[in-house]
């Protein structure tokens, strides 16, 4: 998001991919921001991201909105070596002064905040 640039805010991804797997993706995909490995999955445990079921990740919603995704021209990629497709992620929004400052966990595989909830929240931590 260019608007979280404009606004200073650092952003980084970090992902359960090895770094084998982010090195095939950034190749793929270029990034204007950091791609970090935690394949051990510690911070997702430390910060709540749960995983679903196979049962939740074939819910007649999840499925559609990949469907919608897949026309509108995302490529599914096959899950790399080592990472778990039940697991659920998250957004995070921290400062080095106060550590976390909004948690966003995933409710599902497709469940995301919006942009503009990221861009509300980003701008309320700045003031």
């Amino acid at each position: 998001m260019p608007q979280l640039l404009e606004m200073q805010v650092d952003t980084i991804v970090i992902t359960m991919s090895k770094p084998k797997a982010i090195e095939s993706f950034l190749r793929e995909y270029p990034q204007p921001f950091p791609l970090y490995g935690n394949p051990s999955l510690t911070l997702y445990i430390a910060v709540g991201f749960g995983r679903t079921s196979w049962l939740n990740f074939f819910r007649p919603t999840v499925v559609w909105k990949y469907l919608k995704m897949i026309f509108q021209g995302f490529r599914v990629r096959a899950i790399a070596e080592g990472e778990d497709a039940l697991q659920l992620g998250g957004d995070l929004l921290f400062s080095p002064e106060a550590g976390i400052e909004w948690c966003y966990a995933s409710k599902d595989a497709v469940d995301r905040p919006s942009n503009e909830e990221i861009l509300m929240i980003s701008r309320a931590q700045a003031k």
